[in-house]
């Protein structure tokens, strides 16, 4: 997962940020410091789980009851897809 980083680029333009939270995660991946490996791996975790989520949704509404035909075999490589098929 790539995140934007931007602190380098404010400390040469003299722009300090300040952040108030309610919790510990509630700034994961700000671009205004370096991520933990902590908070990659949550990322990462919340990332994998969606693309679960995607080929369970699309294998069930696609090809009925969870089974995966060959048609959509290429969809849930989670890629994108340019195709105009």
């Amino acid at each position: 997962m790539d995140h934007r980083k931007v602190m380098g680029l404010l400390d040469k333009i003299g722009v300090a940020v300040d952040v108030s939270k309610s919790g510990q995660q509630k700034d994961i991946g700000s671009p205004f410091r370096p991520s933990t490996v902590q908070e990659s791996q949550i990322l990462q975790d919340m990332t994998d789980q969606l693309g679960q989520r995607f080929i369970k949704l699309v294998s069930f509404k696609s090809c009925g009851m969870g089974h995966i035909s060959a048609k959509f075999s290429r969809i849930l490589t989670e890629q994108v897809d340019l195709t105009t098929e």
